[in-house]
């Protein structure tokens, strides 16, 4: 999936916007903040995974009533794709079909949802702090989440696995159920054991018991018979009609033979051969009138061209011209060589302008193993020089960063406020939740207020009642009562008002206080303001690791420069020591030895070249002759005057030889087409012949009417294979077989229905009659045992044993579950862990230049680690802040990369290069520019000079 545009209707500070993206090139959205990068990452997210109602509501427009958008994109087969959202409805448009269901979304998605979109394929500056404190598990687990969709759930899971199983089961605990279980079922047997007594006495009348269930078993069984047997009927009532077809059926397929040979699509065969066959002749016509023509042209070649012999002798002469003209220019060549090469020996010792005169360079001796020596003493000074370039620059770059990290620290602390405004600040929020608080009270108090004022008002009705009760009633105890209930009415009717007069001098003063109160809008600019402080005193935290790392590297390069001196006196002694044995290099700097005695030696071998050259020349003269003279012998042969015209000669008969080579060739082609034809169309016939034969007939015509009386035959056993279909989905086949034989009418069956319904009527009576003793029967049994208490005991013991049983299997099944969700994370932390490094070190290498050349991950309590190009490893708290997030980066775009095999979907990155510097920037754009050959990658930054390091599509949000 690669994202081409986006259209947003209306999305928080977005109203008609247009956002064109490159699906080949890396993608920069720039702008400072509040200008609305993080909005449209946002919008991405709405229209791939939809919002709530409630974060809805915080991107709606201010100034519009529009919301949503349409985000279009290329799917595995490179085809555009359009999703439109809105806060009503979601509609996918493709080249194929438009629908309105988040499955058809989710199947471009590969199943992906919004929280394995934000753990891979995004992260910003904030996701950075995370690496510091990630362990062994951890990290497995975050791979986890990767490699498996709904991981998630998994962990809930697994975690309420662990619960549950220690609710039911621990092995030295009291609390947990199981333990409770096994506890209260070892007292209740013990219990049972002593409860136990011998029951014969009643042993008759369980006898008669066991007898009557006998009876009502074998009496259900009777009825349940013949409700099958009268389901069987009601079937075969209802199937009567396609029974009587499937007889009519098979009547008419005896009218046809037993056994009516026929080709299977004999017809389709028969017309596909003869239209085989009509271009297949055509062809074979058209090849024997090409095979004609090219015969004849073969004969008018062969008279024109040359003979063999002279043919080979002209050939031979023109394959050696090149080496004749090679000798001419050696010839050449040779003269000049011999005349320089004489000036360079005398000239060459000038030129180096060393004390070495003609004399003392011939008996100069340079052995064989000076130049590995001086070559040694070469590569030792280069080392040294580039060493020296090294530590200086190193220190350079370190103080220039202690230079920023001062000047961004002084930046911070200029921006911090006074902790005691900072404080001030933070008690403006609080108090504005507690107004908000104090409000939502306020209301519910109101509602309170007037439930009471309607109790009150009752109790007042109830008083009234009682005073017109007192005055019309002569009954003294009612009248005592109505004036105690009077009174403790209208003391209820002051205190509630007492309290509600106090009420509301309290709802007044919270009332005055909210008036004075923040409004929402200060209300939330005061927090950004508080959340930025925060951010800053973060800043000044991590200023301050990166200072005490740099220190430290400058310490380690001290320690280097020392060593570096020791090294240098020892090449300077070494230095010494040849320029004693060779005076002339006294004034040369070491790094031209190699080249001085290269030079020196090329002088002493141009003695020995000089001697070589001549002989040289001698023989190439002899073989320039010898080849003139074949020359001459040839043209007179052919009366021809110079070597063009047998150049000429050569390349006509090499024309007609090739023509003559191409045309049999062809020919052979021919012959070879024409009997493939032959064979094809014999093929073809022998095919036709075969199909009558397969029909038993002679020609065509009969073919044809045999099949359409194959076809009939063939939809007879159709229609016969659909009746046995529809049959036997209520009986088998030797069901249906019986019913065949049988002659029965719609009369006959409803006459046995009924006559199985009153059998089934007179087994329900008597069912019931025994059913009525049996409880009889019971009772008495109850009433003859002297206790309950065994029977009791008895029923929770056997209770309390299934649940203990139940509790057992639901433990092990808690267990085995617990076990195989960890050998599944194991299984995907292998899988994931290995390529996740491997990628995550070759892109740590590229972004650090190859300071650092390997990544080793959390293991045995220890975090990250990582390796050096001198094989010296470090912890990830011995890294700068700089380093650490590259680290992170690095391990970000490995995952994303491990998973664009299961999800290909765009990186959106968000300003995740805080601590890096310009060399780091540069480095990871170089990177971010390679992924995108193979994955879409979008970069929202505020950093513009970042801008300069694209060449991709650059988006400036400013001023928009």
């Amino acid at each position: 999936m690669k994202f081409t545009r986006a259209n947003i209707y209306g999305f928080g500070k977005w109203v008609d916007k247009e956002i064109i993206f490159n699906e080949n090139e890396l993608n920069v959205i720039y702008g400072e903040n509040e200008s609305g990068k993080t909005t449209l990452q946002k919008f991405i997210m709405f229209i791939l995974f939809g919002q709530t109602a409630k974060e809805q509501v915080a991107h709606q427009p201010i100034e519009s009533s529009k919301f949503g958008g349409i985000l279009t994109f290329l799917d595995a087969n490179n085809q555009e794709v359009s999703v439109e959202r809105t806060k009503e409805q979601l509609t996918i448009y493709s080249p194929t079909e438009t629908s309105n269901e988040e499955k058809v979304l989710t199947t471009y998605l590969n199943g992906l949802t919004k929280q394995t979109f934000m753990s891979i394929y995004s992260f910003s500056a904030v996701d950075l702090l995370q690496i510091r404190d990630i362990t062994e598990q951890e990290f497995g687990n975050i791979l986890f989440n990767v490699g498996l969709a709904g991981a998630t759930n998994i962990e809930i899971a697994e975690r309420n696995i662990e619960r549950e199983t220690g609710k039911l089961f621990k092995k030295t605990g009291r609390i947990p159920t199981l333990n409770k279980q096994l506890t209260k079922l070892e007292e209740l047997v013990s219990i049972e054991q002593k409860l136990k007594k011998q029951e014969s006495y009643y042993a008759e009348m369980k006898e008669k018991q066991k007898s009557k269930k006998v009876r009502l078993q074998n009496l259900i069984k009777k009825i349940k018979a013949t409700r099958i047997e009268a389901d069987f009927i009601s079937k075969q009532r209802h199937l009567l009609p396609a029974i009587n077809e499937l007889k009519s059926t098979k009547e008419e397929l005896q009218k046809f033979p037993e056994t009516l040979d026929f080709p299977e699509a004999g017809i389709k065969r028969l017309e596909k051969y003869k239209e085989s066959l009509i271009p297949l002749l055509s062809n074979q016509a058209s090849i024997e009138k090409n095979m004609l023509n090219y015969k004849e042209e073969l004969e008018k070649l062969e008279k024109s061209i040359l003979s063999k012999e002279m043919y080979d002798l002209a050939s031979n002469l023109q394959k050696d011209r090149n080496n004749y003209e090679h000798y001419l220019v050696e010839s050449e060549e040779l003269t000049r060589t011999l005349e320089k090469t004489a000036n360079e020996i005398e000239l060459g010792l000038n030129d180096l302008a060393i004390p070495l005169n003609i004399e003392s360079f011939k008996v100069l001796s340079l052995p064989y193993y000076l130049a590995k020596t001086w070559k040694s003493i070469e590569e030792e000074a280069l080392q040294l020089s580039q060493i020296r370039k090294e530590i200086e620059s190193e220190q350079l770059m370190l103080e220039n960063e202690l230079e920023m990290i001062e000047t961004e620290t002084n930046q911070l602390k200029h921006k911090l406020l006074a902790l005691e405004e900072l404080d001030k600040l933070k008690e403006q929020l609080i108090n504005y939740t507690q107004s908000t608080k104090q409000t939502t009270q306020f209301n519910e108090h109101k509602i309170n207020q007037s439930a009471k004022k309607k109790i009150v008002q009752g109790g007042l009705g109830v008083v009234t009642l009682l005073v017109i009760l007192f005055f019309i009633t002569t009954s003294s105890l009612f009248i005592y009562s109505s004036i105690g209930i009077a009174i403790i009415i209208a003391s209820l009717y002051y205190l509630v008002n007492y309290f509600e007069k106090k009420n509301e001098q309290l709802i007044h003063s919270l009332v005055a206080n909210q008036s004075s109160s923040l409004t929402k809008d200060e209300y939330i600019k005061i927090k950004k303001q508080v959340e930025k402080q925060d951010d800053y005193y973060m800043q000044l935290k991590f200023l301050e690791n990166e200072k005490q790392k740099i220190t430290r590297e400058q310490l380690q390069i001290n320690e280097r420069s020392e060593m570096f001196k020791q090294r240098e006196s020892i090449f300077n002694e070494r230095v010494l020591d040849e320029r004693k044995e060779y005076d002339f290099l006294n004034n040369i700097d070491p790094i031209h030895w190699t080249e001085l005695l290269t030079i020196l030696k090329q002088l002493k071998e141009k003695e020995t070249y000089l001697t070589e050259k001549e002989l040289k020349n001698i023989q190439v003269n002899e073989i320039l002759n010898a080849y003139e003279q074949r020359l001459s012998n040839i043209l007179n042969n052919l009366s021809i005057m110079n070597y063009e015209q047998l150049v000429a000669h050569i390349e006509a008969h090499k024309k007609a030889d090739q023509l003559i080579s191409n045309y049999k060739e062809i020919i052979a082609k021919l012959r070879d087409e024409k009997s493939l034809l032959d064979e094809e169309i014999n093929y073809y016939q022998a095919e036709i012949r075969a199909l009558f034969k397969l029909a038993s007939v002679e020609n065509e015509e009969a073919y044809i009417e045999k099949y359409y009386k194959s076809e009939e035959k063939n939809r007879l056993n159709e229609q016969l294979s659909s009746y046995y279909s529809q049959l036997e989905t209520s009986f088998d086949l030797a069901t249906i077989k019986q019913l065949l034989q049988k002659n029965q009418d719609d009369y006959d069956l409803d006459q046995k229905n009924n006559e199985l319904k009153i059998e089934i009527t007179q087994y329900d009576q008597e069912i019931e009659e025994v059913r009525t003793e049996l409880a009889t029967l019971e009772a008495e049994l109850s009433q003859m045992e002297e206790t309950e208490e065994y029977s009791n005991v008895f029923h929770k013991v056997t209770h309390k044993k299934a649940r203990a049983k139940e509790l057992a299997f639901e433990w092990a099944a808690m267990k085995l579950a617990t076990d195989t969700l960890e050998a599944t994370k194991r299984s995907f932390h292998q899988k994931y862990m290995k390529d996740v490094i491997k990628k995550a070190s070759t892109y740590f290498k590229i972004i650090t230049k190859s300071k650092y050349i390997a990544i080793y991950p959390p293991e045995k309590g220890k975090p990250f680690s990582v390796e050096t190009n001198i094989h010296t490893r470090f912890v990830i708290d011995q890294l700068s802040q700089g380093t650490i997030d590259q680290l992170y980066v690095s391990l970000r775009i490995a995952i994303s990369s491990v998973m664009s095999e299961k999800y290909s979907v765009p990186f959106l990155i968000d300003d995740a290069f805080v601590h890096f510097d310009h060399k780091r920037e540069k480095a990871i754009m170089l990177l971010l520019k390679e992924i995108t050959k193979e994955q879409q990658v979008i970069l929202f930054t505020c950093k513009k000079h970042l801008l300069e390091l694209t060449d991709g599509k650059v988006l400036d949000l400013t001023n928009q």
